[in-house]
């Protein structure tokens, strides 16, 4: 039994500014530092980067319009404007599940994205503090008990697949250990990468220590959300994006000085057509589709505070742009100084836990420390965009005051988030079910819904009329699905296939 629902949203952004910093807000994240720019220099460059611009106008802005044109003519979190439309225009109410599905999605995706942060938070303090500068001195080694710090390796990173970015980061072997093989003693090399490895197990076995920096982190989304849209989401993301776009833009500027430039644009742009075949035509779709923060509700909720005098095809070019944008700049930011190091650039979590740490060791503290602080703004924009997927619904369909809701939500996700700070492996559960299957799943939904279910003529008010609309239709019906599905068939079986 549904519970009431409102008559439509009394909040609404004050600016289009503040508006797309809060939807590049939420495009910008973890993701954009350590995915895209490995993912584009490993499946061809530049070839790569053609192929995901292409990506981004065909699936990523239809679904984006999409969104954001059903969240306006509702007026209403995702279920509630779901079940408003099935209600007036005689549509079967099973497309009402699409919406829990995106809700659902991105409770669970916020739920472990705050733990991540939390590291990322305790990393600030670390970079201040010059503990990366230990990395390449073998006092640290001779002086801690080294084979018990390997096998916290082996126990702790491999639950969020950093083991092998953290077993050997190829900057030359330091030291060796004796170590037992079959019964036979063995020498085992230990390089600056094993050194950084067992640093990030240390950070992430300080259980009191992550929980309380998950816990403050989470503090602060709930505050903000608490504020409203105007006077909270809008505010913070007016103050913190254009930080993030000053320290990123100051990190590049002095990658260009130091680093090795030359080596990250030839890894970046450099076109190798030989490494483009139809598994990078789906990385660079689900990489379009996954960066704009589509099939998660996340853009349906933030349309419903869309003012109508908001031309919605204009502003989610903008917001792919910037989104577009940001990731490419990241890769300038991140490969000179990881290859002026010598260092491996393999991608994931490994690159900014365990790679890059070893680099800043060796620059100025203040490099790292603004490294993390970016990285923090990013993950901050992006978790409040996830949490207030259900803030809105406990608001129109429960009645609850965002304060109340923003704060009991915030109770109830930091009970699951202590269940990933003591049980790490549940945190690649978790991270499969979102955003292998529940996101892609909820994209192709949308694509359906959209191009087939929802009438012609509220697409037209929302988006306006002519060749455009009929373009966006087409993708919607017939291209978006299939290729998605593609993408969600493809993920599942390199899970258990591989």
């Amino acid at each position: 039994m549904s519970g009431p629902v409102s008559a439509g949203k009394s909040d609404h952004w004050g600016s289009r500014f503040g508006f797309i910093m809060a939807a590049v807000g939420s495009s910008v994240g973890l993701g954009n530092l350590w995915r895209f720019p490995f993912t584009a220099g490993e499946n061809g460059g530049s070839a790569f980067i053609v192929i995901y611009l292409i990506s981004v106008l065909l699936f990523g802005l239809p679904v984006l319009m999409a969104e954001y044109a059903l969240g306006r003519h509702g007026q209403r979190s995702a279920i509630a404007t779901l079940r408003k439309i099935t209600a007036d225009e005689n549509k079967p109410k099973a497309w009402i599940g699409m919406g829990w599905l995106g809700a659902i999605a991105s409770l669970l995706l916020f739920s472990f994205y705050i733990v991540i942060s939390g590291w990322v938070f305790d990393y600030i303090p670390q970079s201040f503090s010059g503990a990366f500068s230990a990395f390449s001195t073998e006092a640290e080694i001779l002086n801690a008990n080294i084979g018990q710090a390997v096998s916290a390796i082996n126990s702790q990173i491999s639950t969020v697949d950093l083991s092998a970015a953290c077993a050997f980061v190829n900057d030359g072997v330091i030291t060796r250990i004796p170590e037992m093989v079959n019964g036979q003693e063995v020498l085992r090399d230990i390089t600056v990468g094993d050194v950084s490895g067992c640093r990030f197990a240390e950070t992430t076995g300080n259980k009191l220590e992550i929980f309380i920096y998950t816990a403050v982190f989470l503090g602060l989304n709930v505050l903000v959300l608490a504020r409203g849209v105007h006077g909270g989401i809008e505010r913070a993301a007016e103050i913190l994006m254009p930080a993030f776009f000053i320290m990123l833009l100051g990190i590049v500027v002095y990658a260009c000085i130091t680093g090795d430039m030359g080596a990250a644009a030839n890894f970046l742009l450099t076109p190798d057509f030989s490494k483009v075949s139809f598994n990078t035509v789906l990385a660079a779709v689900g990489q379009a589709f996954f960066s704009l923060s589509v099939g998660s509700c996340v853009m349906f909720t933030y349309g419903a505070y869309l003012t109508r005098d908001t031309s919605i095809p204009k502003n989610a070019c903008l917001v792919a742009g910037a989104d577009t944008f940001v990731a490419l700049i990241a890769g300038f930011a991140i490969f000179p100084i990881v290859f002026a190091f010598g260092l491996n650039e393999a991608g994931g979590p490994g690159l900014l836990f365990v790679t890059l740490p070893i680099a800043f060791g060796q620059l100025p503290t203040f490099v790292g420390a603004i490294f993390f602080t970016l990285a923090l703004f990013a993950a901050f924009t992006s978790a409040i965009s996830l949490l207030e997927v259900g803030v809105s619904w406990l608001e129109d369909q429960r009645s609850i005051g965002r304060v109340k809701g923003a704060i009991g939500l915030g109770c109830v996700m930091l009970l699951f988030a202590t269940a990933y700070i003591f049980r790490g492996d549940l945190i690649d559960q978790a991270d499969f079910l979102s955003g292998t299957v529940m996101l892609p799943l909820g994209g192709a939904l949308i694509g359906v819904f959209a191009g087939w279910v929802v009438p012609k003529r509220i697409l037209e008010n929302e988006l306006g009329t002519g060749t455009h609309l009929n373009i966006v239709l087409f993708l919607l019906r017939f291209v978006i699905p299939i290729f998605i599905t593609l993408i969600l068939i493809s993920g599942i079986y390199a899970k258990f296939a591989g």
